[in-house]
Order: structure tokens, then sequence, then C-alpha cells
């Protein structure tokens, strides 16, 4: 069976009929027709019978269907590769970021980049860092940075740029705690969403907490606005709270010494084709924050 015959086939069962499958492949009807004849004669069995002018698929034809569907993946998977190899060849470049890492480390590498590529088009996106390593994996970027997830796709290479200090924060309307975090224990906690790796240093915390954490977020900046309004404490990193801090007075940091520092990572496919502007970015990140 061909691309082709799986096109057809796989056309009709969206939208059920044979018109309707010729608009989607842009052919026309007595062609859409011929072909799924064509494939059938190649499987030896009918995909659909007719039935008040509908199309219903047999039975063979459910059975077919996830397959044709699995085979559709590959093929976008197949094509976001190729654009991929082509931006690899040419002066674009995709970036995907940790949401709350963008505004404080990004600026400075892009602008070292615009030096080096000056008519280079460069897309930047965010999101969390399990969403990144899947469209690394899936072609819709080139490379991430984010911060280091529990688990690392074995088709990605990961490289260590920095680790980046925990902090406790806490309303200073508390007054000074100390033993901290221990000393917070009995206050209400604000806890980083499960898809954040910070979730899993907070995670052990848990149990000795006198309450349950009845809010949680994603986003940092919130949750210093929340902290700040004596919502409760948290434990961020100093990306995301050096700026912050300085310009409020209603919020108290201390360094967490005892507790292991958070990674951050750059990420890319192990297996690329050689990218000059992918080089320019890595040696930029590196640069930057070896100052």
């Amino acid at each position: 069976m061909r691309l082709r015959h799986i096109d057809i086939f796989h056309a009709i069962m969206l939208t059920k009929s044979v018109s309707g499958a010729a608009k989607v492949l842009n052919m026309t009807q007595p062609a859409a027709t011929r072909l799924l004849q064509h494939a059938e004669y190649h499987l030896g069995f009918r995909l659909f019978e007719r039935s008040n002018q509908r199309l219903l698929p047999t039975e063979e034809a459910e059975i077919l269907f996830p397959e044709a569907q699995a085979a559709y993946l590959h093929v976008e998977r197949f094509e976001r590769l190729a654009k991929q190899m082509k931006r690899d060849l040419g002066d674009q470049l995709t970036i995907s970021i940790a949401t709350s890492l963008a505004h404080s480390f990004l600026p400075p590498i892009l602008a070292e980049l615009q030096k080096k590529f000056p008519t280079a088009k460069i897309k930047i996106g965010t999101g969390d860092s399990n969403t990144i390593c899947q469209d690394i994996v899936d072609h819709y970027a080139d490379a991430g940075i984010v911060y280091a997830p529990s688990t690392i796709p074995s088709s990605l290479e990961a490289i260590i740029l920095y680790e980046s200090q925990l902090y406790c924060i806490y309303p200073s309307s508390w007054g000074v705690i100390s033993s901290l975090p221990a000393g917070l224990f009995n206050y209400p906690m604000i806890k980083i969403q499960e898809d954040d790796p910070l979730s899993n240093i907070m995670a052990q915390f848990e149990p000795s907490l006198k309450s349950t954490p009845l809010v949680s977020a994603h986003n940092r900046p919130l949750i210093l606005k929340m902290i700040e309004q004596g919502m409760g404490w948290s434990i961020l990193d100093k990306e995301n709270i050096e700026s912050y801090v300085q310009n409020s007075h209603a919020i108290c940091c201390e360094p967490l010494s005892s507790l292991p520092s958070s990674q951050v990572v750059f990420l890319a496919p192990l297996q690329r084709v050689k990218n000059s502007m992918l080089d320019v970015f890595l040696n930029a990140c590196i640069k930057v924050n070896q100052k």
C-alpha cells in the first residue's frame, strides 16, 4: 500500500465521503474514487460500504485506521525534521525557553547573536521544561533553555550552563524567621505546579507542613505577588527574585544552602545538521553566564 493510498483512506475516514476527501487532497472526485479503488485492489478487500449515499468503514478499515493515523504522525515528523534541517542550513533559528528564564537570561544572548547574524530570523517560544523537551524531540524547536527536568529524552544533548541558588521567600509582615525552611512549616505554602522541576524539591517538605497547600501556580512573578500579599511562602531561584526583591519591602528572602542548586541547561538534538547560528547561540549562553 503506497502513501497515496493511505492519504485517500485517511481522508475518507475523517470526512466520511469521497467528495470531502477529494477537497482535502486537492483532487477531483473521480480521481479520488479511482485512488480508493486502487487501494482496495492492492489490499484485496473493501475498506468502505455504501449506505444511503454515505460511505461506512468496514471492520477492516476500523482496524487499519489507527495505523494510518500513526503513519500520518510519522510523515508530519519527517516534514518537521526536513524544515528544521532547512533552517539549520539557512539563517533561521527557533529557540524555546522556560517562561521564568526568558526576561533575565535571553536578552544579552540575543543581542550577541544579532551582532554576528544581523539578517537572521529568530523565533522565540516559551513554556515549561517538559513541553520544551518534547518540542525539540518533535522538531518544533532547534534548541531550548530550561531548568533541568527530572528526565531528559535520550535523543537530546544536555549541557549545564550554570547552577542557580535557591531562596526561601516569605512576607516581611511575618517578621524575621530563623531555621528556614522548617521555621515556615506552620505557615501556608504556595506550591509550584508539578510540571516545574522545583516542585520535586518543594514536595519533600509537604509531610512536615501543618496544613495542606491550597494554592499552586506555575508563573513565578505571580507567586511573588501572592507572597507580597501575605498569602504564603515559597522556594524560588535567584533569577526570579533578584530584581523583584530589590524593589519590594514586603518580601524577605534567604538563601537555602541546605538544598541543591537548580540547574539551567541547554538542550538540542544529539543528531543535528551543523548550524553556525546555534553554535554561536550556545557559546553566547556559556559566555554570558561566566561573567
